[in-house]
């Protein structure tokens, strides 16, 4: 009994061993996986080929289609000033020019206050007097400039 159950151990052995043990590596010769890798590569060049070409007759679709929509706009504008009676032209009439002694004064004209910007707004606030005063004084200015 043990004789058999280890010339059977044998013999399974081998035959797991003769045939790779289920092990697919090695089973596909070395041309045939370059050819695999080269179809697979082809086929993704196609595909990026075929996907930019699309898009630029997509392009050149989008620029035709604007064409022929600003050439149907021109004919129509050129049918309607065609389809229109013509105008006399029109005179233009003179005004009166002002007297130049009218009797009132001129209205002064406001003069524009840009308020000064200070140096850094953070050091109004954090001790610096130079700064203050300049800050003070702006928006002193900005204020007047409002009201007047």
């Amino acid at each position: 009994m043990k004789k058999s159950l280890l010339i059977l151990a044998a013999a399974s052995a081998v035959g797991f061993a003769s045939c790779g043990g289920g092990n697919n590596e090695g089973s596909l010769t070395p041309a045939q996986l370059d050819s695999i890798q080269q179809a697979t590569r082809q086929a993704t060049e196609d595909s990026i080929a075929n996907a930019q070409k699309r898009q630029s007759d997509s392009l050149v679709n989008a620029q035709n289609a604007t064409a022929v929509d600003s050439l149907k706009r021109v004919n129509d504008s050129l049918a309607a000033v065609a389809a229109k009676p013509a105008t006399k032209p029109v005179t233009p009439t003179k005004k009166p020019a002002p007297s130049k002694n009218t009797g009132t004064k001129p209205q002064p004209v406001p003069e524009v206050v840009e308020p000064a910007k200070p140096v850094n707004p953070k050091d109004a606030r954090f001790g610096n007097e130079e700064a203050k005063k300049k800050t003070q004084e702006a928006n002193t200015n900005a204020k007047d400039a409002r009201f007047k």
